[in-house]
């Protein structure tokens, strides 16, 4: 990779072989969910979840 050479975001990331952000974030997200949902039901976490004002 040159300075001279314009380099883009997208084609940063294929070089790389990285994701791209908002889908790791999404991944971790779910990941969290998932580990919320099978605590026991007495969790406070697992209500919260449920809970709505």
């Amino acid at each position: 990779m040159f300075w001279s050479r314009t380099t883009y975001n997208q084609e940063l990331l294929t070089q790389c072989s990285q994701e791209n952000m908002n889908t790791i974030f999404q991944k971790r997200h779910w990941r969290s969910i998932r580990y919320v949902l099978c605590m026991k039901t007495i969790s406070v976490t697992k209500t919260a979840l449920r809970w709505t004002p």
